[in-house]
C-alpha cells in the first residue's frame, strides 16, 4: 500500500497569486500565494526534474504541487490546531478576524526578491533563493492592499506600497529598501499602484475608494527621486483594481459597478469602457492581463470569472466553481493557464483555449521580434511535463471502469473509439436539393460536379460578351469547391483570406490585433445538422 496523492493546502482565506518571473530563482512555471493563515507557499504545476529543479525547490514527498511554505508568524496561532490542555485563561484567540494573515505579496521583476505586506501594516522582505527574510518595514497602521516593483526598463529600482490608511510610500530597492517619500493625495484606501516607463520616463498611477486615478512623474529634487502629480481623473464609482496595458499608454481599472474603463496615461481622460462581467450583480474586484495584452481576465463578487477581448471588448469565455469570491487572478507566463485563488482557500487552475493560446503566442512573437529579442523556447513547446498529462500513465496502472452504468460505459467506448460517420442517425434531407445531389452527405463531391457541369456555349451572350451572372455563379461554385477541399483551414486562415482579397480591393485595413487565430477543432467531430421531415414541413 502506497500514498497516490497528498496536498498541503490553505487552510483559509487566499489573497493573493502572483506568477514567478522568468529567469528567477524559482522553477520554471511556479506561481506563489499568500493566505491568512500567515503563510505565503510557492506551487508548481510542472513536474520537477533534474533539470528544472533550482536549489531548495526539488521534489519532496509530502505534495507534488507545492514546493515551498514561508511561515510568516513563527508561532504558528493560526494554522495549528487549539491546544485544549491549555487552561481557558491562558488560550490565546486564533480566529482570522483579527489583524493577522499576509495580505499580498509582489516578486520583484529580476525575481530575487520577494515583498509581502500583511494585515497589521508591515512589510516583509524574502529572498527567493533561500526564503530567508531581509527586512521587516512598519510601514502603515492599516492592512497594506498593493505592492508594486518598479520594471526593469528603468535605471531606478523603486517598490511602492498602498495601504488602507490613504498612504502612498515609496523605496529604493538597491539601497536595501530604504525610505524615498510618502504621498497622501487619496482621500480614503488605496485599492492599487503602477509603474509606468515611457523611454525610460517613469510615471506612476494610483486608484483608490475615493473613485479617483492619480498619475504622478518622477523627478530628481535634491539627489532622491520624487514624484509630484501630474493630473487626475475622478469617476463615479470605486476603483478596485488597475493593470497597465502592453503599450503602457493606457490604464485599465475594475469599477464597482461592474465595468471595465480605461484611461490614457498622457491626458489622464476615459477612453473606452465596457461590461466587465455577465452577470447583473456584484462588483468588479480583480482584472489582469496576460503577456501579450490581448485578453484580460476580471473577477466578480457573484463568484464568477470572466475573460475578455481587451480590444473588442468581446466576451470570450465565463466560469464558475469557486464557492467564495476570487481574491487572486495570474495568466501564467506560458499563457496556457488561468489560475484563481479564492476566500474559499482554494486554488483553481483553468486551462486556456487553444486558439487564444496561439493568438497571445503569436502576439508575444512579434513584440519580441520588434524588440529585437527571442521568446523563450519554453512559451512556444507545449508544455509535456504537465502533473495532470493523461498521456503519461504509468505502465502498471490498470484502469477499470467498474461499476458505471450503460450508458457511461458506452460513452466510454465511443470517445476512445474512431468518430462515426456523418450519415449515423441522420435524417436524409427532402425536396430538390436532394435529388440533384448524388450524395447529399459527400457537401465536397456536390460542389465538383456542379463546378463542372456548366455548358461552355452558356457562359457568352449572343453577342460575345461574357454572361456575368453565369461567371459569378461559376466563381462562386469554385470558391465554395476550394474552402470544401481545404477542410484543415482554420476559420480564422479562411477570414483572413476574404479580408486579404477586400483589402486590394478597398484599401481598407483590417483593425484585428495581430494573431487573431480562431479554430474549428471543437467542431470537427460533430456530424453536420440536417433538417428533418418534420423541420422541412415548416
Amino acid at each position: 500500500v502506497g500514498k497516490s496523492f497528498s496536498f498541503l493546502y490553505h487552510s483559509a482565506c487566499i489573497w493573493g497569486v502572483e506568477m514567478a518571473p522568468p529567469n528567477s530563482p524559482l522553477p520554471p512555471g511556479s506561481f506563489l500565494t499568500c493566505s491568512s493563515d500567515d503563510t505565503i507557499r510557492v506551487w508548481s504545476l510542472d513536474k520537477l526534474t533534474d533539470r528544472n529543479a533550482r536549489g531548495m525547490f526539488r521534489p519532496n514527498v509530502y505534495s507534488n504541487e507545492l514546493l515551498k511554505v514561508v511561515y510568516v508568524d513563527k508561532d504558528l496561532s493560526y494554522i495549528k490546531d487549539l491546544d485544549l490542555s491549555v487552561g481557558s485563561d491562558k488560550q490565546q484567540d486564533t480566529s482570522y478576524d483579527g489583524r493577522n494573515g499576509v495580505r499580498c505579496i509582489r516578486v520583484s521583476p529580476d525575481g530575487k526578491n520577494l515583498a509581502s505586506g500583511d494585515r497589521s501594516g508591515n512589510i516583509r522582505i524574502h529572498d527567493t533563493a533561500s526564503m530567508r527574510e531581509m527586512c521587516k518595514i512598519e510601514a502603515h497602521d492599516a492592512e497594506v492592499l498593493c505592492l508594486e516593483y518598479c520594471g526593469l526598463e528603468s535605471n531606478l529600482n523603486l517598490m511602492a506600497s498602498a495601504s488602507r490608511d490613504r498612504l502612498l510610500h515609496v523605496f529604493d530597492v538597491r539601497h536595501g529598501y530604504e525610505f524615498l517619500q510618502t504621498l497622501d493625495d487619496h482621500s480614503s484606501s488605496i485599492t492599487a499602484v503602477r509603474f509606468l516607463t515611457h523611454h525610460r520616463n517613469i510615471q506612476m498611477v494610483s486608484c483608490g475608494a475615493d473613485k479617483s486615478l492619480i498619475f504622478r512623474s518622477l523627478s530628481d529634487t535634491g539627489g532622491k527621486p520624487q514624484f509630484s502629480r501630474d493630473h487626475n481623473a475622478t469617476g463615479k464609482t470605486t476603483l478596485y483594481d488597475m493593470e497597465v496595458d502592453a503599450s503602457q499608454k493606457h490604464v485599465i481599472t475594475a469599477c464597482q459597478d461592474r465595468n471595465v474603463r480605461i484611461y490614457s496615461c498622457n491626458t489622464g481622460k476615459h477612453t473606452k469602457s465596457f461590461k466587465g462581467s455577465t452577470g447583473d450583480d456584484g462588483t468588479l474586484i480583480k482584472v489582469v492581463l496576460d503577456r501579450s495584452g490581448i485578453y484580460l481576465a476580471t473577477s466578480c463578487t457573484d463568484k464568477s470569472l470572466s475573460v475578455y477581448d481587451y480590444y473588442t471588448g468581446e466576451c470570450m469565455a465565463t466560469m464558475c466553481g469557486h464557492s467564495e469570491l476570487a481574491t487572486g487572478l495570474r495568466f501564467t507566463n506560458d499563457c496556457r493557464r488561468l489560475i484563481s485563488a479564492s476566500g474559499d482557500g482554494c486554488i483553481f487552475v483553468w486551462k486556456v483555449p487553444h486558439d487564444m493560446v496561439v493568438t497571445m503566442h503569436a502576439r508575444l512573437s512579434q513584440q519580441a521580434m520588434r524588440q529585437g529579442k527571442t521568446l523563450d523556447s519554453d512559451i512556444l513547446n507545449e508544455n509535456n511535463s504537465d502533473i495532470y498529462n493523461a498521456n503519461e500513465i504509468d505502465a502498471n496502472y490498470r484502469f477499470s471502469i467498474g461499476q458505471l452504468p450503460q450508458w457511461a460505459k458506452k460513452q466510454l467506448n465511443e470517445d476512445t473509439s474512431h468518430s462515426p460517420p456523418l450519415t449515423k442517425n441522420v435524417a436524409v434531407p427532402k425536396g430538390r436539393w436532394a435529388q440533384r445531389a448524388d450524395n447529399p452527405l459527400e457537401v465536397k463531391n456536390f460542389y465538383s460536379s456542379n463546378a463542372m457541369s456548366l455548358p461552355v456555349d452558356r457562359r457568352f451572350d449572343s453577342d460575345g460578351s461574357k454572361d456575368s451572372s453565369l461567371e459569378e455563379t461559376r466563381k462562386e461554385i469554385m470558391m465554395s469547391k476550394r474552402l470544401m477541399e481545404n477542410v484543415t483551414l482554420t476559420r480564422g486562415d479562411i477570414r483572413r483570406e476574404i479580408m486579404s482579397d477586400n483589402m486590394t480591393d478597398t484599401g481598407f485595413e483590417s483593425t484585428a490585433h495581430d494573431g487573431d487565430i480562431d479554430s474549428d477543432h471543437e467542431y470537427r467531430h460533430r456530424p453536420l445538422y440536417y433538417p428533418t421531415q418534420a423541420d422541412s414541413a415548416r
